[in-house]
């Protein structure tokens, strides 16, 4: 074809991929660059250009090359893959204990909590307690693992789990000392970094699994729990918390049952990797809501 007469060619080829800030997270726990979890949105049209031959093939070599196609889910992520070191970042101020030698501490007292993503429920305790409420100290341990009602499956894998069809949510466990501060400040704080008023909602992060929920161990730890929560009722109605999507308080308080952990890689995980995945933010400081923090 004489360069004066060449003429275009007609190419139809599909739209690019968009991912969400969802799949960054799940990639993240399975180490997968293309998997496809819900909230993974895709292009759905064709386009049609006028390109020429040889340009077009160029193109092609330098954006074609194919990325591996992989399963839903994968196996679980090894230590390696999550990140076993602690990548220069700062060490949270608690117990560094695996989970077997967690569940053997005979100090302290236990305090167990649901709030979306269990990586971030985990840093806003380990992490900010002490510093937002000037109790160093207090939190002796924490780890994350799976807690639902009785009768559900006993040692439910995390693939179980996120499918959201076994009933149990992720948590995070807490080991605090009594003596520097109060299972009604540990709830306060709850609300205080995720949306409770979101059902089976943080974020990006959608099913029953991430549910909103305050598992107490006994009954003093129910009515407390309960009075936290009519308070923050009762401050979302007065107009003073906005910091909320909704204006109703979905937290369910339910008791505490068997504590699963989930696997090491997951344990510390934004200490691990500061700038992983997390759908949590400081909504408002207590003290600004609640003039007088305990009744």
């Amino acid at each position: 074809m004489s360069g004066g007469n060449r003429r275009a060619n007609v190419f139809v080829y599909p739209t690019l991929r968009i991912h969400s800030s969802r799949s960054r997270r799940f990639d993240e726990r399975h180490g997968s660059a293309e998997s496809s979890p819900r909230g993974c949105f895709r292009g759905a049209g064709f386009v049609k250009v006028f390109v020429d031959v040889s340009s077009f093939c160029s193109f092609l070599e330098r954006v074609s090359a194919p990325f591996p196609r992989r399963a839903h889910f994968e196996a679980r992520p090894t230590e390696r893959a999550m990140g076993n070191a602690l990548s220069g970042s700062e060490r949270w101020p608690v117990r560094h204990e695996r989970a077997e030698q967690f569940a053997a501490m005979a100090e302290g007292e236990t305090m167990t909590v649901g709030a979306g993503c269990y990586w971030g429920t985990e840093k806003w305790y380990a992490k900010h307690f002490g510093e937002d409420w000037k109790r160093n100290g207090a939190v002796l341990a924490t780890a994350v693992g799976f807690m639902g009602p009785k009768g559900t499956k006993p040692h439910p894998t995390y693939r179980e789990v996120c499918s959201g069809k076994t009933g149990h949510v992720e948590v995070c466990q807490i080991r605090y000392d009594s003596s520097k501060t109060t299972y009604e400040d540990l709830v306060s704080h709850l609300f205080t970094f995720h949306d409770p008023t979101t059902l089976n909602r943080q974020g990006n992060d959608s099913g029953s699994q991430y549910a909103s929920v305050i598992f107490a161990h006994d009954e003093t730890q129910r009515e407390t729990a309960e009075k936290v929560v009519r308070k923050v009722q009762g401050a979302l109605d007065a107009g003073t918390i906005k910091a909320y999507a909704g204006g109703t308080v979905a937290t369910r308080v339910e008791d505490a049952t068997t504590f699963y952990p989930a696997h090491e890689a997951h344990q510390k995980y934004l200490e691990k990797k500061p700038e992983g995945y997390c759908n949590h933010r400081r909504r408002f400081r207590w003290e600004d809501v609640f003039v007088n923090a305990r009744d």
